[in-house]
């Protein structure tokens, strides 16, 4: 909740193509690069909190395409 006691909670889900490519650096590190595309569905529910009364004031929703993730990570190979 923001300072004047308007906020929003709720939840996402939705479907996602992900892929990646792992570039061998040497023997024990590599680079791996990922990404995932798709769509998010958001529904949540606004409320206010005024003296701390947590107030329903209604529903909605909104979806997102496009990209969902994007990581680099290092991976180091011990054995």
């Amino acid at each position: 909740f923001k300072q004047n006691g308007t906020g929003t909670h709720g939840g996402l889900m939705g479907p996602v193509i992900a892929g990646g490519y792992l570039l061998k650096l040497i023997r024990s590190f590599n680079l791996d690069f990922s990404l995932g595309l798709g769509c998010t569905h958001a529904e949540f529910d606004k409320s206010t909190a005024p003296a701390g009364v947590l107030v329903k004031q209604g529903k909605s929703d909104k979806n997102y395409w496009g990209v969902n993730h994007a990581g680099i990570s290092l991976i180091w190979t011990i054995f």
